[in-house]
């Protein structure tokens, strides 16, 4: 309530913070939990352990450690549109992909949304001094692709983008893995711009609400830019999406099983407020012809921009 900014946020941001993903680490002053798993190694690889997305059902949990199914449950009932993991042990943001089928470890793994990657990335350490201007590793801006950096399997970053459709990135914060109590108003103050406008990011691009167009129900749909193989995924109980975009004209392609598919061409996205894109779909009903062979009809959809 003091501060504008930040009322906003909280206001019309749903924001969720996770403290510690590795209590067993922080415990036993190591990287690895009880089970001696490094918990950023240890999430599927894509494509040895999945190929799907949240669009196909929930994640596969066989096998995994109990904290990676805790963050993977939780994220696939949330729908996250924007996220970060912050480590320390270096300086620098580093964004997906850690790791590509057929790309050596030091070479970039580039994502259908690398230009997004780069502002998402460049927003937080442009507001960093001391990650933007560290002279001290080879990472120009303070940001880096993670692959290029080292290659990563069982990274947090990829899966959360793979399958949840989620734009996350890596914040490694400091290069001693425990500064002192003492340092931590110095990194607050380093880091509180760089989060605010990163997580300020969420409200840009394309956004809007999926419906049937019969019912006005919310529909589990998914979203695509064509030209773009990257997909979002509305929120099954409410029906909204967010579709995060660098400025431009775009044409999107809404998708429910059981509807008439929508392009909405022409959807301009500015680096102000998202653009509202909201669908009815209308559904396919089915009929029988005189053979008795199964026919559809196709409905139209109303789009309202």
């Amino acid at each position: 309530g003091s501060n504008s900014r930040v009322t906003d946020l909280v206001n019309e941001t749903s924001i969720w913070i996770v403290p510690l993903m590795n209590p067993d680490g922080l415990t036993a002053g190591t990287r690895n939990n009880a089970n001696g798993f490094d918990l950023n190694r240890s999430f599927p690889n894509y494509p040895e352990d999945y190929s799907t997305t949240a669009s196909q059902g929930g994640p596969n949990l066989l096998g995994l450690e109990p904290e990676v199914i805790a963050l993977m449950n939780w994220s696939y009932g949330r729908r996250f549109v924007l996220s970060a993991n912050f480590h320390t042990g270096a300086v620098v943001v580093s964004y997906p992909y850690d790791a590509a089928p057929g790309i050596f470890s030091g070479q970039p793994a580039l994502t259908p949304d690398h230009d997004l990657f780069i502002e998402l990335s460049t927003t937080y350490a442009s507001n960093n001094p001391p990650l933007f201007a560290n002279n001290s590793h080879p990472f120009e801006d303070g940001i880096v692709n993670g692959n290029e950096w080292y290659l990563v399997t069982g990274g947090m970053q990829d899966w959360m983008y793979r399958f949840m459709g989620d734009a996350e990135v890596t914040v490694e914060l400091a290069v001693p893995k425990k500064p002192s109590q003492s340092q931590l108003p110095t990194y607050w103050n380093n880091n509180r711009e760089s989060m605010l406008s990163y997580l300020e990011w969420v409200h840009r691009g394309v956004r809007g609400v999926v419906t049937d167009a019969n019912t006005t129900d919310p529909l589990p749909s998914t979203v695509r830019v064509l030209g773009n193989p990257q997909l979002v995924f509305t929120d099954p109980e409410v029906g909204d999406y967010y579709r995060l975009l660098t400025p431009g004209t775009y044409s999107l392609a809404i998708n429910a099983i059981g509807y008439e598919s929508v392009i909405v061409p022409n959807v301009v996205v500015t680096s102000g407020a998202a653009t509202r894109v909201d669908v009815a779909l209308v559904p396919l009903v089915g009929l029988r012809g005189p053979d008795g062979a199964s026919l559809f009809l196709l409905g139209l959809a109303i789009v309202i921009l």
